[in-house]
């Protein structure tokens, strides 16, 4: 089919050349296409298709002319290649060949490897895109996560400065607080221990000028002394300076807004009076009005009015709840609180200025609720603590008294966690309000133990306090009164351990500010208008009524 003539790849006859075995990749005759190739049994299925013109024998021909007689053995570099050993599987020099193995001439096993090695490469060229793109996609993947990590690293770095700061900008404003407290560079303190040293160094150098010249018996230098050195004495006096007294408290939550937590000023309380009063122990402790104050003892059903004038203290008028007293078994007045002038009880009872006792009514309260502890805020809202016969406990927000003694609203009931629906009271005894709305109330467990619930304006806790360890080692914690400060702080009054526990408003105990003073079995507190704290006290079967300057 060709006219173009070259050796038969086979037999290697110069002879025309009309056939290609594209599974050997070798030309062929005639000859050797019909009578060899085809009749071995090996070869019998190899593909053997015509040459198709003059380019693929030229070709052919290049591919035949490689010199592999070149190729130098890789045990003993400086032979030759001669054979291939089938056995071994490997080309073999003059020095390999010293074993009787069966030997095939190196250009034929040479191009059955290079047939091997083609049929490789197309496996490999089949599989490569596959790779090729998943290779892609996971370089795409980890980058992108490495990216990825690399903008949270780098967010969580930006939080870190920005703490720092926040931190700094706290550190260098509680450093402002405690200076604003005292400032060590410019206090009164610090102005007279000038004066004084000042004072010494002078007498100081006299003292040694005197004592030189007497000691030398000069006459010249007693008379040139007499004359030079000052003969005045300083007087014996010297300012009394205290410097305030301040704690530093850590957070309680360390992921709170202020990580560095506070520093508050230690209370200072100065006794302004105190009264010996005949009355029975004062069970609840109220400012009426700028002049007008109320003591009420439950015992006797007494309430006291009274003004302080002066040094003396001066009885406006008595009134005595004559209803319980006609009564075997009455409800016990535990708390009472100011209501636009007048005295509202724990029972629901209105003592008008008049003298008069009238029962509030609760229409839309249909359980059988009896009702203990009791507090008015500022705007009238009415806190009531309760306990429902059927076992549970709460407080009561109510709001809008009528003219006909009735509550025609209630705002909120709260008697478990809004989260958990955990009981947050066993008994609510006494409440009050801090001034950022956080209720705070005396919560009985038993006749000899007691804890301060304080909960949020919707009943989320936010922290329970039973007492601490410098006061109440020995005996549990059982408050009687309790009271907050215009800065937040919390007074509670616990009269078996002769203390007032001052709070911070996380709850943390910051001193018991009556423990170096003559104030002892504190049962009552309150501020009155005045912002002077008064303490009602059962001394030794005495009633006292303490007023006091009070500092935070």
């Amino acid at each position: 089919m060709s006219s173009k003539q070259t050796n038969c790849q086979f037999c290697e006859e110069l002879s025309d050349i009309n056939w290609k075995c594209q599974s050997c990749d070798l030309i062929l005759c005639d000859i050797c296409n019909t009578k060899i190739h085809t009749k071995s049994e090996k070869l019998s299925k190899h593909k053997v298709v015509p040459l198709q013109n003059v380019e693929d024998i030229e070709e052919l021909e290049n591919q035949g002319k490689l010199n592999l007689t070149e190729i130098a053995c890789t045990k003993h570099m400086e032979q030759k290649f001669e054979r291939y050993c089938l056995n071994c599987d490997k080309p073999l020099c003059s020095s390999c060949s010293i074993r009787p193995f069966q030997y095939e001439e190196l250009k034929k096993v040479y191009e059955e490897k290079r047939i091997l090695l083609e049929d490789l490469k197309r496996k490999i060229d089949e599989c490569y895109p596959f790779f090729e793109k998943k290779a892609a996609k996971f370089r795409k993947m980890d980058d992108g996560e490495v990216t990825k990590h690399n903008e949270i690293k780098e967010k969580i770095c930006n939080r870190k400065s920005e703490i720092k700061d926040a931190v700094t900008k706290e550190s260098l404003n509680l450093i402002g607080v405690m200076e604003g407290i005292w400032d060590t560079e410019k206090n009164p303190l610090l102005t007279e221990r000038e004066r004084l040293s000042q004072i010494e160094q002078e007498l100081k150098t006299r003292k040694n000028t005197l004592h030189e010249v007497l000691e030398k018996k000069d006459p010249a230098s007693v008379f040139s002394t007499v004359e030079k050195i000052k003969r005045d004495i300083p007087e014996k006096i010297y300012l009394k300076i205290q410097p305030p007294e301040f704690v530093y408290i850590e957070p309680k939550d360390k992921n709170m807004k202020e990580v560095l937590g506070s520093v508050i000023r230690i209370p200072e309380i100065s006794l302004i009076h105190t009264f010996e009063v005949l009355f029975c122990e004062i069970s609840g402790l109220l400012s009426l009005t700028d002049d007008i104050c109320v003591m009420h003892s439950d015992n006797s059903s007494q309430f006291k009015y009274f003004t302080i004038s002066g040094s003396k203290f001066i009885t406006t008028k008595d009134i005595v709840d004559t209803s319980r007293k006609r009564m075997y078994h009455f409800q016990k007045i535990s708390d009472i609180t100011n209501y636009n002038g007048e005295i509202l009880l724990s029972d629901m009872r209105l003592l008008k200025n008049a003298g008069t006792f009238e029962k509030l009514s609760v229409p839309f309260i249909r359980d059988a609720l009896t009702y203990t502890g009791i507090h008015s805020s500022k705007n009238n809202e009415i806190i009531v603590g309760f306990i429902n016969h059927g076992g549970s406990a709460g407080i009561l927000e109510l709001s809008n008294i009528g003219c006909s003694s009735e509550i025609r609203q209630t705002m909120r009931r709260i008697e478990c966690d809004s989260e958990s629906d955990k009981a947050l009271f066993h008994l609510p005894e006494k409440i009050a309000t801090t001034v950022n709305g956080y209720i705070c109330v005396i919560d009985r467990l038993n006749s000899e133990k007691s804890r301060v619930v304080v909960i949020g304006k919707w009943g989320k806790p936010k922290w329970t306090y039973t007492g601490h360890p410098s006061i109440n080692s020995e005996t549990d914690f059982s408050p009687n009164d309790i009271v907050t400060t215009s800065s937040g702080l919390v007074l509670v009054a616990e009269k078996g351990t002769n203390a007032i526990h001052v709070l911070s408003q996380e709850g943390q105990f910051i001193c018991n500010c009556i423990s170096d003073s003559v104030i002892t079995d504190p049962v009552s507190i309150c501020f009155d208008k005045k912002g002077q704290l008064m303490i009602g006290c059962s001394d030794s079967g005495k009633t006292k009524l303490h007023i006091l300057k009070f500092t935070d």
